[in-house]
């Protein structure tokens, strides 16, 4: 069948979906060939259309269809199709496919029902959860059946307690967990270690508990991969250089020890607290606690505007940078505090240099803790009962009335103007600060913003006294923690430095490091108070130099003996004896002996003196004090002589 059907051109519409026959011409007429492959009037057909379209006289397209009417003179494969409609619109062949999907089956599998093997021609000598059945066979042959059994039983639970990947990720918790929780953890870790594979699948089923699970990940920042960690009462050992011998000897110590302090009286748990104390820390490392009212801060990196672009992310603390680089954190981590006089010249370069670090926006938070010198001497000499009016409590007074009544940044400016007065240059000159340089500073500072003349303001000021108690206060601070004695020292988070701009820095740098650990582990977080932190944790209510200052002489003890005792005193020339090897350890006793060595009773105790230090005593000394009733003696004053001289 023909179609003649034409479009605006006069010739028949093809599509794209029509089958041209190849070669054909494009300007020949359209004939359009609508019938169905595989009948006899369409290779009648097909033959003169495509001869035709080979000379050019036309242009052949085949649409295949089955004619109504034609399905009983078609054959079989020509009607497929015809009847019903097919899912795909438009021309073309339906294609039927088959789905031949292999799926591989697990044949291992023991299925119930299934007959057991025969003993004699199965190999029973393989292992079976720790069982050699042919060994059970051979014992006792009369529970052929049950042993039999017994062993399907143990094949058919190892197949179904294999566990898949995801039942094995909390494995080392529950493991962990298990021996933790077992009456004997040691005995239970020998078996989990040794019957791993038969106790996996029950340590598997285990819940694991979020406090264990907890105390491991925070193990495991302390550990790193692969590492072992062993400690006795807090103290590392290099588990490398550890035999059974030397760990018998290292408990017997704390055992021993343990003893001493039960037989002082101290409650168990005092004691354990003593024996689990770290080492006693570096000199360099005592922090002084400062915290009071009289720190006088000059910035907040947490609230003040000027901060305010900086970041809050203390992980930043852990990113890597260029060596030198300053993080710049919006958190109060480093707190500088600078003591000083302020009217000497350390006080002056101390000024300029906080307010230079301050400019530079250094992520550091400046403070200083003022006091006057010759209070502090009044102090010492009389308790301070009675003390004049110096220049150095004038600035602490006048800097108090600007910080309270105008702002903190003027009222440290104040005191960098009264050594620009006094100067006159860059050099920081020794002479003292005067009262008129202190007036004139205060002047010049008010003078821009002041409701009424300044002249006036300092006046009253001088008159009424005002915040003279509060000058005084802040001294006698200063004495108590004993740093007047540095003269001029900054304290970076408690720790003694000196004021300087380049130990700053290098106080700043050596405190990074131990703020990192604390963040790393946890301890620091966004709400923590670092320096409540620090300071709550290890610090010290004064500084004092000969405890805690720098000695090329390690000495086991500090004597406090002249601190109660008058310098004339004659305590002060008795010699000490000790026994051999014990004389830089700390003796808790000492006994004091008077001997008169003109008399028999005087001799007979200097010989039992020294015949108990000959015996061992780690734990006393004797202290001799010498003396002969008669003079004309000439014999024992020569024995006193010697030995004095030998002791």
């Amino acid at each position: 069948m023909l179609n003649r059907a034409t479009d605006s051109t006069g010739q028949p519409e093809l599509f794209d979906f029509d089958h041209v026959y190849p070669r054909s011409n494009i300007t020949a007429p359209v004939a359009i060939f609508y019938g169905a492959v595989g009948t006899k009037c369409f290779k009648e057909l097909h033959v003169h259309l495509a001869e035709a379209s080979k000379q050019g006289k036309v242009r052949y397209a085949l649409r295949p269809v089955l004619p109504s009417g034609c399905q009983a003179t078609s054959s079989f494969c020509g009607s497929i199709g015809a009847a019903d409609a097919v899912t795909l619109s438009g021309y073309g062949v339906e294609l039927a496919l088959k789905n031949m999907e292999y799926k591989a089956m697990d044949d291992t599998a023991i299925k119930k029902g299934v007959a057991l093997e025969d003993p004699k021609t199965e190999d029973l000598s393989q292992e079976v959860r720790g069982f050699i059945f042919s060994k059970i066979l051979e014992r006792k042959p009369e529970l052929n059946a049950e042993i039999m059994s017994f062993r399907d039983y143990l094949l058919s639970s190892t197949v179904s307690d294999t566990l898949e990947v995801w039942e094995l990720k909390d494995l080392g918790h529950q493991t962990a967990q298990r021996i933790l929780h077992a009456s004997d953890p040691l005995q239970s870790m020998q078996e989990i270690n040794q019957n791993f594979p038969s106790v996996v699948s029950s340590l598997s089923r285990m819940k694991v508990d979020d406090s264990i699970k907890d105390e491991i990940i925070a193990n495991q920042r302390m550990v790193p991969p692969g590492k072992s960690l062993m400690a006795l009462n807090g103290a590392l050992i290099n588990i490398e250089d550890l035999d059974l011998y030397l760990l018998m000897d290292m408990v017997r110590e704390e055992l021993s020890l343990a003893d001493q302090f039960i037989r002082l009286k101290l409650p168990q748990s005092a004691a354990h607290k003593i024996l689990s104390a770290a080492p006693p820390a570096e000199s360099n490392s005592f922090r002084v606690d400062f915290r009071s009212s009289h720190v006088h801060y000059l910035n907040n990196l947490e609230e003040d505007a000027l901060y305010k672009r900086w970041r809050s992310n203390l992980n930043e603390l852990l990113m890597p940078v260029y060596p030198g680089q300053m993080r710049y954190i919006r958190k109060n981590l480093f707190h500088a505090v600078y003591v000083f006089d302020p009217a000497s010249a350390c006080g002056a370069e101390t000024i300029d240099t906080i307010l230079s670090l301050h400019q530079d926006s250094v992520p550091v938070r400046f403070g200083i803790i003022m006091y006057s010198s010759r209070l502090i001497n009044v102090i010492e000499e009389n308790d301070g009962s009675k003390s004049d009016e110096d220049t150095s409590t004038l600035i602490m007074r006048l800097f108090l009335y600007i910080k309270e009544t105008y702002s903190t940044q003027l009222a440290f400016q104040f005191l960098s103007d009264i050594h620009r007065l006094r100067n006159g240059g860059d050099d920081y000159s020794e002479e003292p600060v005067e009262v008129h340089h202190v007036e004139e500073a205060f002047v010049d500072s008010l003078l821009s913003g002041a409701k009424s003349h300044p002249q006036d303001v300092l006046l009253k000021l001088q008159k009424e006294n005002l915040y003279k108690q509060e000058a005084d206060e802040n001294s006698r601070f200063v004495h108590k923690l004993g740093l007047y004695k540095l003269q001029c020292c900054l304290l970076m988070n408690g720790l003694v430095h000196e004021p300087n701009e380049d130990a700053t820095m290098n106080a700043m740098n050596d405190e990074l490091p131990r703020i990192q650990e604390q963040v790393y582990y946890g301890h620091i977080q966004s709400h923590t108070d670092v320096l409540e932190k620090f300071l709550s944790e290890s610090s010290y209510k004064r500084y004092n130099p000969s405890i805690t200052g720098k000695s090329t002489e390690k000495k086991r003890f500090v004597s406090l003996f002249a601190s109660y005792h008058q310098e004339d005193s004659v305590l002060h020339d008795i010699s000490y004896l000790h026994s051999h090897g014990t004389r830089d350890d700390a003796k808790p006793v000492t006994h004091l002996l008077a001997v008169d060595l003109s008399s028999v009773t005087g001799t007979k105790l200097l010989h039992e003196a020294i015949r108990y230090l000959m015996d061992g005593s780690n734990r006393a000394r004797v202290g001799l004090l010498l003396y002969a009733c008669s003079d004309s003696v000439s014999t024992i004053l020569l024995m006193k002589d010697i030995i004095d001289r030998t002791i």
